[in-house]
C-alpha cells in the first residue's frame, strides 16, 4: 500500500522483488486514487502506516503486521507460517543414496513397466516418474498420490526448485534408497 511512484513504496517493491515467490498474488494499492481497488477483498482495510508505504504479508486469509522498513521484508517473506515449518508427512527419510547396483535390482522388479538408465549416472529408473511441483505436505490427496506412485513402481521423483509456500515438499526431496529390498508399501 502506498502512493504509486513514491520512494518508500518503490523501496518495499524492490525488497520484495529480491525473492522468488511462486504461486503468490501481489497487488499495489494507492489509497489516494479512487479506482475501486479498496473494495477488493485482498486490499480491503489495508492503509498507509503513519503516512508511510506498507507491505502486508498474508497467508491463509490472515495478514501479519504491516512492514514499512524494506530491511524487514526478507525476514518476513522467509519466515515459515506460524513461526515454524510443519513436519513433513509424505514420507520417511531413508539413509544412504541410490547406487547403480541397487537401482538395477529395483529395475528388475518392475520389468512390466520397463526401466531406463538415468542419463550417464549408471542408475536405473522406471519409465514413469512423479512430478511434485504442485504437491504439499499437508494435503492428504497429495500424500496418497505419492504413496500410490511408489507402490506402483515409481522410483523417480521430480523435486523442482519451487513448491507451494516454499516448503519444497521436503519429503519428496529426500533420497529414496533404492538399495532397500522392502517394498515402499511397508515403509509407511
Amino acid at each position: 500500500v502506498g502512493k504509486k511512484g513514491a520512494a518508500d513504496l518503490g523501496a518495499l517493491q524492490r525488497a520484495v522483488a529480491e525473492h522468488y515467490l511462486p504461486n503468490r498474488i501481489a497487488a499495489v494499492y494507492d489509497p489516494g486514487v479512487d479506482d475501486g481497488a479498496a473494495e477488493l477483498p485482498l486490499l480491503r482495510g489495508k492503509q498507509l502506516v503513519h503516512g508511510k508505504a506498507a507491505l502486508y504479508v498474508c497467508r491463509d486469509f490472515a495478514c501479519r503486521a504491516p512492514i514499512t522498513d524494506p530491511a524487514a521484508v526478507a525476514a518476513e517473506l522467509e519466515a515459515p507460517p506460524n513461526g515454524e515449518r510443519p513436519p513433513t508427512t509424505i514420507a520417511i527419510h531413508l539413509p544412504g543414496q541410490a547406487t547403480p547396483e541397487g537401482t538395477a535390482r529395483y529395475a528388475a522388479g518392475i520389468a512390466e513397466t520397463g526401466s531406463t538408465e538415468l542419463g550417464t549416472t549408471g542408475l536405473r529408473t522406471g519409465r514413469l516418474g512423479f512430478g511434485s511441483y504442485r504437491t504439499h505436505d499437508r494435503s492428504p490427496g497429495h500424500r496418497e498420490a505419492l504413496k500410490r506412485a511408489l507402490r506402483s513402481g515409481v522410483n523417480l521423483i521430480d523435486t523442482a526448485t519451487n513448491y507451494i509456500d516454499g516448503a519444497r515438499a521436503p519429503a519428496t526431496s529426500r533420497r529414496w534408497n533404492a538399495k532397500s529390498t522392502e517394498p515402499p508399501s511397508r515403509r509407511w
